[in-house]
């Protein structure tokens, strides 16, 4: 960490320091983006601060403080009570919130992320938009094995201009040479992307650094690559150096795909209150790690789960919206509900970590009539998962749950309502071992 210089004051970071507050010993180490920090700290990691005892006088004054020093604003969005601003130089970002019910202003420079507006961009197509949950492979007697895993998570968003936001991957164990081409024909299908032509992602978006969540979209990028035209990648990752227990492999390997094959490809570090555009597709983020760091603990990461460390977004399309919880748990859900309740709503919601965590309040908050249920139906209904599932199905309408294996579902909105408009087998099949 030998290119922070911490100050007499405790600051940090290259920005101004706010006049008002008490700036918290300390600083948090949030991660880097592509680069590989698994052995030793890259040079891109970002530097979060808390400056305590604030009030929504305190962060326009700050603001203001930024502006008048040649800082451009780049972001600006309110969520609930929580304030959020995001400023360039040209090379580095700073994000900037005000949480309201923590008197704080969070203060994160960013260097190894493209600012949000040089990643974002605004286009209405005349495709319709739909999400798709892709089937991925389950074994029948809901079995683990060296070959099968009862988990995965795989979603692909069509935008109106016919590109892509691919959501996660499944686990290498669901990514037999065999799926992963009825994955690549899939994408051709929903794009009619003929043969010879390239398909258009423009995101890539990984919740967290897990290998059912990486592993079947990092094989497609490296078997189809001449296919595909990867434009960006966002995630927020926790520092390795920070948390390396929990980080999965497969996401390192993962990482190094897209760095090998994509070197051009725009990576964007996600921060909460950041909301942005691609194509007619709005994404708001709701949550990272960087909200789990307290003052007191601000040098680490403090929830022992690592599913924890997942980033939750909000898709809002066609006057609907999706929210995609990832694998958090109790802790994490604690975070978002005190910092935003109230502002979750959504129309349709992806049940967290596989419908393996009890969350007896962000259902509550999201309260949408249909669900996503990245798992079986058998997985689901073991008895072990029958009170969590309880908690998504209290407020479904007409018993609207998809789950993942089988059926590649596609929810799109008609006529002013979410609807399925995509109900087809897909290919999936026990591993075969051959690897990335």
């Amino acid at each position: 960490m030998s290119r922070i210089n911490l100050q007499e004051n405790g600051w940090a970071l290259s920005c101004p320091v706010p006049f008002a507050g008490n700036v918290e010993s300390g600083y948090y180490n949030s991660g880097s983006g592509l680069a590989d920090d698994t052995v030793n700290e890259t040079d891109e990691f970002s530097v979060m601060q808390i400056i305590s005892g604030v009030c929504p006088e305190d962060f326009a004054s700050y603001t203001k403080q930024l502006e008048n020093a040649g800082y451009t604003k780049i972001l600006d969005n309110t969520l609930g009570s929580n304030l959020y601003r995001q400023y360039t130089d040209g090379k580095k970002v700073w994000h900037v919130s005000f949480i309201a019910h923590r008197g704080e202003i969070r203060v994160t420079e960013d260097v190894c992320g493209v600012p949000v507006s040089d990643f974002a961009y605004s286009k209405r197509g005349d495709r319709q938009t739909v999400i798709y949950q892709y089937g991925l492979y389950y074994d029948p007697n809901n079995d683990v094995t060296n070959k099968t895993v009862n988990c995965g998570m795989f979603y692909v968003v069509r935008l109106s201009d016919n590109s892509l936001i691919l959501v996660d991957g499944g686990h290498i164990f669901q990514a037999s040479d065999k799926t992963v081409a009825d994955m690549m024909s899939f994408l051709r299908n929903i794009t009619g992307t003929k043969d010879g032509e390239k398909i258009t992602v423009a995101a890539w978006y990984i919740t967290h650094a897990h290998g059912d969540h990486v592993s079947s979209t990092a094989k497609l990028f490296n078997r189809y690559r001449d296919q595909i035209d990867l434009r960006g990648v966002m995630y927020n990752f926790p520092s390795y150096q920070v948390r390396s227990k929990g980080y999965d492999g497969l996401t390192t390997t993962a990482k190094e795909i897209v760095r090998r094959l994509y070197p051009d490809v725009k990576f964007l570090k996600l921060h909460s209150g950041m909301k942005f555009d691609l194509a007619d597709t709005s994404i708001e983020v709701i949550y990272t790690h960087e909200d789990a760091v307290s003052p007191e603990t601000e040098m680490t990461y403090n929830f022992r789960d690592y599913n924890c460390t997942s980033t939750v977004i909000r898709l809002n399309f066609d006057n609907h919206s999706v929210m995609l919880l990832g694998d958090i748990s109790g802790a994490a859900e604690t975070v978002i509900v005190d910092s935003l309740g109230g502002t979750l709503k959504a129309d349709v919601v992806q049940v967290a970590h596989h419908c393996f965590n009890l969350l007896e309040k962000i259902y509550n908050e999201v309260n949408a009539p249909m669900a996503f249920m990245p798992n079986s139906y058998f997985g689901c209904h073991h008895p072990s998962n029958l009170a969590k599932l309880d908690q998504v199905l209290m407020h479904l309408e007409n018993d609207q749950i998809y789950y993942e294996s089988g059926n590649t579902i596609g929810l799109g909105v008609v006529d002013g309502e979410m609807k399925v408009v995509y109900d087809k087998p897909a290919f999936a099949e026990e591993y075969d071992f051959s690897g990335f």
